[in-house]
């Protein structure tokens, strides 16, 4: 379930900067720790920050007076030592405790991204029905209840009992082994509609050692918006982050470094089908969804080609700040489906998601077309009875179901036929 509680009380996060922080970040906190006669108690980066663009002014120098107080900490320019408030800048405090950063000093972080030194691109990723499921304790099926009296305690290795929250939370198969092999790829955020207690205590479930995420954890009391999420507060290139979320709609200005998944429902909770239906959750039947060739180890093997063909050697070494990863996202994409020719039957093409199957299959390659024809590779229906699907049978054309083309579109590959057939009964 997408986790909603309340944000309360949290502890502080950590006072050191951690290795998240970048090291012009850690330059500029050098500064502000000589400003503030140690920052109260913060450790801070040792070695002097060196002089240079991007390091702001010192007090008592001729261009204190003109600071445009581009680094706060607590309140207090980095650069001049001016107490400012609270409010100036946007929030990274989930990097460094009161940490506030202007447009301008976000835009040089970014512009520093150093693709050639690093080989690393960034990877934005969802917590809830993405790489995990949560749910309330309270709100556990009686098919589902497990031991609640070990607080912390892993069950079965992936399944933790959140005695403080009070919540039961399941990582998604493969997560582990995903994040494992995608760390050396990408820099890793998380970022969720849910709190910062939450937030932080599920990142530790995933990352125990803070090898993927570090401090780069980002809760809804930063967020920029209570509705969407957007990637003001992430200090990398657009053309470099991709991001995967379960929820295409929350981020409508991003739609483009965007991986979609399939929402993971381990619990029953606000997740079974249509009343009437029987249905259990993987809870209830103690199976859970595919490890080895499921939806995460196949997005894992996308993001490889995606980031293998933004490194490749072709393109020189000298252009690196000329290189987009969403227009590779599109291309390797679109390779899917390529050379498959569609055609919808009337009730799949007058249904609510005829837009979206559309969509999706030219998103990954395929061609659409209205009505039938040599050209036609497969037809898209429900009803094995229908004009469409007799005359698929009849010329040997791929009748295959819409489920077909998600598969397709949630696993980045073309899947066999055959496992997605129609049924002759109308």
């Amino acid at each position: 379930m997408k986790t909603d509680h309340s944000s309360g009380d949290h502890p502080p996060m950590s006072s050191s900067v951690t290795r998240s922080v970048s090291s012009y970040l850690k330059q500029k906190l050098h500064s502000i720790h000589s400003h503030l006669g140690g920052g109260g108690g913060r450790k801070l980066d040792e070695e002097p920050a060196p002089s240079g663009s991007g390091q702001g002014s010192k007090p008592g120098s001729s261009a204190a007076t003109a600071c445009s107080h581009a680094t706060v900490l607590e309140g207090s320019c980095a650069d001049c030592g001016k107490t400012l408030g609270g409010r100036y800048g946007g929030d990274f405090g989930y990097l460094v405790e009161g940490l506030r950063l202007s447009a301008a000093e976000v835009a040089g972080y970014r512009n520093s991204w150093n693709l050639a030194a690093t080989k690393k691109l960034c990877l934005v990723l969802d917590l809830d029905n993405t790489l995990v499921d949560s749910i309330l304790a309270s709100h556990l099926a009686p098919e589902e209840q497990c031991p609640l009296d070990a607080a912390d305690a892993p069950l079965n290795g992936t399944l933790f009992v959140l005695q403080n929250l009070p919540l039961v939370t399941k990582l998604r198969p493969f997560a582990l082994e995903f994040l494992r092999q995608a760390g050396d790829m990408f820099e890793m955020y998380v970022y969720t509609m849910g709190n910062r207690e939450y937030a932080s205590t599920v990142a530790r479930l995933l990352d125990p050692a803070g090898a993927y995420f570090g401090s780069r954890v980002i809760s809804r009391e930063f967020s920029t918006s209570s509705t969407y999420k957007s990637l003001d507060l992430v200090l990398a290139p657009e053309s470099a982050v991709l991001i995967l979320d379960d929820t295409e709609e929350v981020w409508p200005d991003h739609r483009r470094n965007l991986i979609p998944v399939p929402g993971y429902k381990y619990f029953d909770f606000e997740s079974g089908p249509d009343e009437g239906v029987d249905w259990k959750s993987y809870a209830q039947t103690k199976v859970d969804e595919a490890e080895d060739g499921g939806v995460l180890s196949s997005i894992l093997a996308a993001l490889k080609d995606v980031h293998r063909e933004f490194f490749d050697p072709q393109y020189g070494a000298d252009n690196w700040d000329n290189r987009d990863v969403r227009k590779v996202l599109a291309g390797v994409r679109s390779r899917v489906l390529k050379g498959c020719v569609l055609t919808f039957s009337k009730i799949v093409a007058s249904g609510s998601e005829s837009g979206r199957l559309r969509a999706a299959a030219e998103e990954l390659g395929a061609k659409c077309k209205a009505g039938l024809g040599s050209s036609v590779t497969h037809v898209v229906a429900l009803d094995g009875g229908e004009e469409s699907s007799r005359w698929a049978k009849r010329e040997g054309k791929k009748l295959v179901s819409p489920d077909w083309l998600w598969a397709a579109y949630y696993h980045w590959r073309r899947r066999p036929e055959d496992e997605f057939s129609v049924s002759s009964e109308s």
